[in-house]
């Protein structure tokens, strides 16, 4: 089966400086709460905020900046392979 091309829509946008300070103190209140942070800062959906915060914390990281919450541990499977 092709694959379905790969149409932009719309014009990226760039976050403006109160949508970059809205996330950080939503960063610094809910954590990775992702929905919370959505519903803080308003205009951008949890998709975009994971995006943003993504490259933010990457940047940060190389930056050895702190304050910020570390991601959560994942979680081993019960089953670490299917049963057949």
């Amino acid at each position: 089966q092709a694959r379905k091309p790969y149409i932009i829509t719309k014009q990226r946008e760039r976050w403006t400086d109160e949508e970059h300070a809205r996330f950080l103190e939503a960063l610094k209140l809910y954590g990775r709460a992702w929905r919370k942070i959505e519903e803080h800062v308003s205009t951008k959906t949890a998709v975009q905020i994971r995006s943003h915060a993504q490259k933010f914390i990457n940047k940060l990281e190389r930056n050895k900046d702190s304050g910020i919450p570390p991601p959560r541990p994942k979680r081993k499977p019960s089953r670490p392979y299917p049963r057949k």
